[in-house]
């Protein structure tokens, strides 16, 4: 009965930090094509100035945050959403996209005397193409996505000690074809990928 418990309670977790895994600013298998490498990729000068030239970070407590709140409404109890690292990435005006990722999420749930800690580590440097989907000034659609190595490594501790997955956990990494939808003022972005449940807010560095 416990084992049954745990595992229902383990799978469940992983399912949903599954859907973090992100590179360049979310995940996502949204439809739309297109391409970068265009001398004006934008089609709209005002927004492709916002969002280029700069190296935008991520608000890792807000990521994290949002975690613990999808655990949550699964009825789980989280006592703990932490993010820790770094995730940032780059828009150049000709239609070139990189990221840097070296994130990783704690979060701790506690069910009557169970105590579960997920550990979850996103690592890589992917890159790729972007552009302004069809007329848009808020939807950019990638190309040419390379992950550079970009992958996810999932852990879980119950009740301190460490447990074996065997589990396949999908990672939702963006690729050709994905749409993100962005707004960008000043120094602040915020971005979501379609068929992600996560909306990511972005800081300029310096």
């Amino acid at each position: 009965m416990f084992t049954a418990r745990k595992t229902t309670l383990a799978a469940s977790a992983l399912l949903l930090l599954s859907l973090a895994a992100c590179t360049g600013g979310g995940g996502g298998d949204g439809g739309g094509s297109g391409s970068g490498g265009s001398e004006d990729p934008a089609g709209a000068s005002g927004s492709t100035e916002c969002v280029s030239g700069k190296t935008w970070v991520l608000d890792l407590a807000d990521s994290a945050s949002q975690l613990g709140t999808q655990l949550a409404s699964s009825g789980m109890n989280v006592t703990q959403s932490e993010g820790a690292g770094r995730q940032d990435f780059t828009f150049s005006e000709d239609g070139m996209v990189a990221a840097h990722i070296d994130v990783t999420y704690t979060i701790t749930i506690v069910n009557d005397d169970l105590t579960m800690t997920l550990v979850q580590t996103h690592g890589g440097d992917p890159s790729g193409e972007w552009a302004w989907q069809g007329d848009s000034d808020s939807d950019i659609v990638f190309s040419n996505w390379d992950n550079a190595g970009y992958s996810v490594q999932n852990q879980f501790i119950i009740n301190g000690t460490a447990s074996e997955n065997n589990m396949t956990v999908p990672s939702e990494d963006l690729g050709d074809g994905s749409v993100m939808t962005v707004d960008c003022s000043g120094s602040t972005l915020t971005t979501k990928v379609t068929g992600s449940p996560f909306t990511q807010h972005w800081a300029a560095e310096g």
